[in-house]
């Protein structure tokens, strides 16, 4: 019941944010997109630009949104707009926070940083097809995890339907959808390489190489990154896979692996603001969150996940070179933010006026295992059973000298 309770409280605390953040102004792209829309009813996906007097080829990265927007236009003119704005940030906000709140099971962080993020994404709250993609980057979060943790199928088919509207509703930002696979992919390489028995004596030279920069990226992560276990990675492939045909189930066909590119690659960027390199001194609140975040990883015992790490770095650096990225760091990374300060249970307990640490001594979440190797350090040829906790190594027995200890 106070579950309940609490979750209300919430729903009331997110739709109060989607009703006072989006502004009442309407940005200039929004009359471009009503006109696209009617463009498309009256003329169909022809591929030409229809307000143009020379018949030029468009891409249509985003007809389904423009279609969206014209039907409601249509229907209800600009309070139906600014109220749909309204809506989309309502249900943004509600999947950050069930979502986040399902998988790292913190109720109180997931409200926390669901707010944090819908004050800052402010600024990129308008109606453009970026606004229905951050839902979609958010669903996809939680479908991978969902996917890497229990192995149902049914989320690798939401992970394929959910790519099919982002690559209709918003083509251009489609390639980051597969890009988010890499660091599950990362995540569980290095995994499968931390749980492999190595014998460096029959390694050749190269082999060496690479073990040893392995090995010495491990002394790194022993201090502030885990590296996740996951069972069903190769169902993820087969979805990763289905995902790049779905870039194929669209209009533009092939050019939504293309137009990225070719946007990167114009002179248009430097002419839009949006694209330019973010100032961190115009935007000093996602400077405080961002400081927050870098503080709480350093002088915490908090540890960050490869996966999560590899977010959090590659879209802070997108945010560095593009301002209009920020909202994806927002957005994406609220998760693995999420994650990262759920890592560690506080909780206060009346104790003569003293707060302390309660540790979770909870065995259900960590795993125990032995493997058993013979050590060929010396003429004993030892039979060593090597012990682990959740993959690292705590103990092991049978060695004679210290040869064959790993510990």
């Amino acid at each position: 019941m106070k579950r309940k309770k609490f979750d209300i409280i919430v729903i009331i605390l997110i739709l109060m944010l989607a009703i006072s953040i989006p502004a009442k102004t309407f940005q200039n792209d929004t009359f471009y997109i009503i006109k696209v829309g009617e463009s498309i009813v009256n003329n169909g996906i022809d591929m030409l630009d229809h307000f143009s007097i020379h018949n030029i080829m468009y891409p249509y990265e985003h007809w389904l949104h423009d279609l969206i927007i014209f039907f409601i236009y249509s229907k209800t003119g600009f309070v139906g707009l600014y109220i749909s704005n309204m809506v989309f940030t309502f249900i943004l906000g509600l999947i950050l926070y069930f979502c986040s709140k399902k998988l790292y099971k913190n109720k109180y962080v997931s409200l926390i940083i669901t707010i944090s993020v819908i004050i800052l994404l402010q600024p990129f709250i308008a109606t453009r097809a970026q606004l229905v993609s951050y839902i979609l980057f958010a669903l996809e979060i939680f479908f991978l995890e969902m996917i890497t943790s229990t192995g149902k199928w049914k989320y690798g088919i939401f992970l394929i339907i959910d790519s099919v509207f982002l690559v209709n509703v918003h083509a251009t930002t489609w390639p980051m959808y597969l890009f988010l696979f890499i660091p599950y992919f990362i995540s569980c390489l290095l995994s499968n390489y931390k749980n492999k028995k190595i014998c460096t004596k029959e390694l050749n030279s190269y082999k060496k190489s690479v073990s040893m920069l392995f090995d010495k990226l491990f002394l790194f992560t022993d201090n502030k990154i885990k590296i996740d276990k996951f069972k069903f990675i190769k169902k993820l492939i087969i979805v990763f896979l289905l995902c790049i045909l779905t870039g194929f189930i669209n209009p533009n066909c092939n050019q939504s692996f293309t137009h990225f590119v070719k946007l990167k690659l114009g002179i248009t960027l430097s002419f839009i603001s949006e694209h330019q390199p973010i100032v961190l001194y115009n935007n000093v609140l996602f400077l405080i969150y961002l400081s927050i975040i870098i503080m709480y990883l350093i002088f915490s015992r908090a540890k960050i996940s490869i996966k999560d790490f590899i977010i959090l770095s590659g879209l802070l650096f997108l945010t560095l070179s593009s301002y209009r990225h920020m909202a994806l760091f927002l957005v994406i990374g609220s998760f693995s933010v999420v994650n990262l300060f759920s890592s560690i249970k506080i909780s206060k307990k009346a104790n003569k006026n003293k707060s302390k640490l309660d540790f979770d001594f909870n065995l259900k979440d960590i795993s125990f295992k032995t493997i058993g190797r013979e050590c060929r350090g010396c003429a004993n040829n030892c039979e060593i059973i090597d012990i682990y906790k959740d993959e690292n190594i705590i103990d092991s027995m049978g060695n004679r000298c210290e040869k064959g200890s790993r510990v």
